[in-house]
């Protein structure tokens, strides 16, 4: 029970990430419009209970998971890897950065 009572009375996290600045949000819509992440991880990229939820994961989660992609690090998804070698390492980051703040 104390430990129960001790975390009762911590603060609750904010789990809101930044939202990135308008030239990131323009190079998002541009790698968007070719790679166009909903048509699998769904209308606002939030996924569902077989595909991956992107949005509002971890900056540093995402842009781990795509350059993995990119490299070959990560090879369970043809798809995604191809998508991911298309993209610059800029692209990348920008997109992390994006989706970690939806």
């Amino acid at each position: 029970m104390p430990l129960a009572q001790y975390f009762s009375k911590k603060p609750w996290p904010s789990l809101e990430s930044q939202h990135p600045p308008d030239d990131v949000v323009g190079t998002i819509k541009r790698v968007n419009a070719g790679v166009v992440c909903t048509s699998c991880h769904l209308r606002d990229l939030k996924g569902d209970a077989t595909t991956p939820r992107l949005a509002g994961q971890t900056q540093s989660y995402l842009h781990k998971i795509m350059i993995d992609f990119a490299t070959g690090a990560r090879s369970n998804n043809d798809g995604m890897s191809g998508f991911m070698k298309d993209l610059s390492a800029q692209d990348i980051a920008a997109m992390a950065a994006w989706l970690a703040g939806m």
